[in-house]
């Protein structure tokens, strides 16, 4: 029941699409398959959150360190430092 209830909290799917393409997000596990070079990650605040609470159960962390950690926010600037919209 507990794992349920964790498993409900964490965000499973934060896809995003930029340029009529859609990115989901990563972890340390997944980061060879999902990551794109040419976009933007930002960590995700709320599976990071869920997991450091739910730290005591062992599945919580182990999971949303290893394939819900980081999620696209936009592509990459050109020119570092460039904010892009």
């Amino acid at each position: 029941m507990v794992f349920a209830i964790i498993f409900s909290l964490v965000d499973m799917s934060p896809t995003k699409v930029i340029d009529g393409i859609e990115y989901s997000d990563y972890g340390f596990f997944n980061e060879s398959d999902k990551k794109n070079p040419n976009i933007q990650y930002e960590p995700n605040t709320t599976n990071i959150v869920i997991g450091a609470l739910f730290f005591e159960t062992g599945v919580a962390p182990f999971y949303v360190f290893g394939y819900h950690l980081m999620e696209p926010v936009g592509p990459k600037p050109k020119i570092p430092g460039q904010v892009v919209q």
